[in-house]
């Protein structure tokens, strides 16, 4: 899965759940939580950057 952000200027990081009332900043702790791999790549075609994630799935 990978998901495109025209935005170029931060580069992806978990953020810091020490604050309340941070409004954004939580997506990747999600991520990680939930997928196997993640990681990031500058766009080729314009600015801003891809994230992606690989999740692990096993047969019940």
């Amino acid at each position: 899965m990978e998901v495109t952000d025209p935005r170029g200027e931060r580069v992806p990081a978990l953020g810091d759940l020490s604050t309340d009332d941070q409004e954004g900043g939580r997506g990747l702790l999600l991520v990680a939580a939930l997928t196997g791999r993640w990681g990031w790549f500058p766009r080729t075609d314009g600015p801003g950057k891809t994230v992606w994630a690989s999740l692990d799935v096993r047969p019940l």
